[in-house]
């Protein structure tokens, strides 16, 4: 790659991080929100039970295993590990801000090796921007420690280098999405169903629906060894199920739950359900947005790079 390339790539992705941390800079000036106001305090909680931080960890683990079957240990493991050790709250907000970054970084990859466009790539990123909110309550980017992020972080990851391996079938690459597939897999239960973005990529790139298995057989493997485990578990939990895992399975409550979480996420969502006037509501600020985007579109429209290096 030309040095000009290789400069014309530096800027636009300075210009991707600048403009992160621009529209995550509320994130750094929040507190403690949702569940991380009381997660704050288990190092207190360590040292009035006597606990050792592998103990709690541990006994954490088991405990939401054996009593709701549930299993997430990176979860616990990243979370009890950022409030036993770091106790300043800024530093806290850094590391959350840095696995979004990541997280948005091999989103853009993510986005260029499957369209074949930089320029797309940075477009989609461009417009990821005005997807971030910020709420007082459970808010997916200031609460639950770096829970939503990592599970970001953990599948696009895994995802580009899955694709890497799609083009041109080289096992590191292979090893790489599945090892970080299975970090996925004991992130959250979200994961279980993204497979779905798996097999859709996996066929799109070949249209053969035998590549779905063959490309995939290892990721079946794990998700299916992940599943089987907590099924065992949530056929031995009995009463003392977690409130929201309901052996009663109702489907409508379910999607209308599910379509009211997908509409609050939108852009401007707040806008209708609140019935305030997007036009009389516009600030210098709003018309300042507008203008940045048109520079940081203009940018990437000159700077875009017609060849891609995946690696």
């Amino acid at each position: 790659m030309s040095n000009n390339s290789l400069n014309k790539d530096s800027l636009i992705n300075f210009l991707i991080i600048v403009s992160s941390i621009y529209f995550l800079f509320p994130l750094l000036q929040s507190g403690y929100v949702s569940d991380d106001a009381y997660n704050s305090l288990i190092k207190g909680s360590m040292l009035e039970k006597n606990k050792t931080f592998i103990k709690y960890v541990l006994d954490l683990n088991w405990g939401w295993l054996k009593n709701s079957g549930r299993l997430y240990p990176i979860e616990h493991f990243s979370q009890t590990f950022l409030f036993y050790f770091i106790n300043n709250l800024f530093v806290f907000k850094i590391i959350k801000l840095i696995i979004i970054l990541l997280s948005v970084y091999f989103f853009r990859l993510n986005i260029i090796i499957f369209s074949k466009s930089k320029f797309f790539g940075n477009l989609c990123v461009l417009i990821l921007f005005i997807f971030f909110q910020f709420r007082q309550w459970h808010d997916p980017i200031l609460g639950f420690a770096v829970l939503i992020p990592l599970i970001c972080f953990f599948l696009f990851s895994s995802l580009y280098y899955f694709q890497i391996f799609l083009e041109n079938d080289k096992k590191k690459y292979l090893f790489r999405s599945l090892i970080l597939y299975l970090l996925l897999l004991l992130t959250y239960e979200i994961s279980y169903p993204l497979i779905v973005l798996y097999i859709a990529i996996a066929f799109f790139k070949s249209n053969l629906f035998k590549d779905i298995f063959l490309k995939l057989k290892f990721h079946y493997i794990l998700l299916f060894l992940v599943i089987i485990i907590t099924i065992y578990f949530r056929l031995n939990v009995g009463e003392k199920s977690y409130p929201s895992l309901d052996q009663n399975f109702l489907l409508i409550p379910f999607f209308k739950s599910f379509g009211i979480q997908i509409f609050s996420g939108l852009s401007f969502s707040y806008f209708p359900r609140l019935k305030i006037n997007f036009i009389e509501n516009l600030q210098i600020t709003d018309l300042y947005l507008f203008v940045f985007f048109s520079i940081i579109f203009y940018l990437l429209s000159n700077l875009n790079s017609q060849k891609i290096n995946y690696q």
